[in-house]
């Protein structure tokens, strides 16, 4: 399943080796594909002067959104993600009215795989994640009751030692069933109660998603490391028979 599939991942990555040949040719990938920052752009074919102005000003816009969600460092990130877990994920929120890109740890985010698997696309997604719980009852006041008797958290998939305060916070998105109907849902929850419940009118998940090589079915893409992983045990246990 999922779990052991990230945890099998995380565990590889974590063994000491004397010759980490996933961890270099992680490196070499990210140093190449990065290199070139792509940028959309608008462009106009004898336009007027005014439309002219408007894309220019367009593209003044998107250029400074992307440099305020300091993008080019988040997208190395996600391409690093795609190539050590086989997805890379960035989440579209909107924080103090502004649009604003996260960086999500792709064993957060869920799907039923059975729905993608009989009809080749998602009509439901979830993300659980950890959430410090000061943060959310500055965010949610009003449940602040139930945010103090919510339970601890900690990321099943990295055990440390932690002093933060943190809850476990669920979220989820049902498309509605056709753009006619008004079923669409956007629900964020915490292990005692519903912080928020509300219409989702939108045509897709507010995610994006680099795979490293597409999965034959499912959503989660399959990972260099995963291609690789023969290989580095293979060399492991040829380096523990020198020594």
């Amino acid at each position: 399943g999922l779990a052991s599939k990230y945890s099998g991942i995380t565990g590889l990555i974590n063994e000491r080796s004397q010759w980490n040949v996933i961890h270099g040719i992680t490196d070499t990938i990210v140093s190449k594909l990065s290199q070139n920052k792509p940028r959309p752009k608008y462009e106009t074919n004898d336009a007027k002067p005014s439309v002219q102005v408007r894309c220019r000003n367009l593209n003044d816009f998107l250029l400074g959104e992307y440099q305020r969600n300091h993008f080019d460092e988040l997208a190395v990130k996600i391409l690093r993600d795609s190539i050590i877990f086989g997805t890379g994920i960035i989440k579209i929120t909107n924080k103090n009215g502004k649009v604003a890109l996260e960086r999500v740890k792709p064993w957060e985010v869920r799907v039923d795989e059975a729905e993608v698997y009989a009809a080749g696309q998602r009509t439901q997604m979830f993300q659980e994640m950890s959430v410090s719980r000061s943060t959310l009852k500055k965010e949610y006041p009003k449940f602040e009751r139930e945010i103090d008797n919510a339970n601890n958290y900690s990321d099943p998939f990295y055990r440390f030692h932690k002093i933060s305060d943190l809850v476990r916070v669920s979220e989820g998105w049902k498309l509605r069933t056709s753009k006619e109907a008004d079923d669409g849902r956007h629900i964020i929850s915490i292990d005692n109660k519903i912080l928020l419940d509300e219409k989702w009118n939108r045509d897709g998940f507010p995610f994006i998603n680099l795979c490293w090589t597409d999965p034959l079915f499912g959503w989660h893409g399959n990972s260099c490391t995963e291609e690789l992983i023969g290989v580095q045990y293979q060399i492991n246990e040829l380096l523990f028979k020198i020594d």
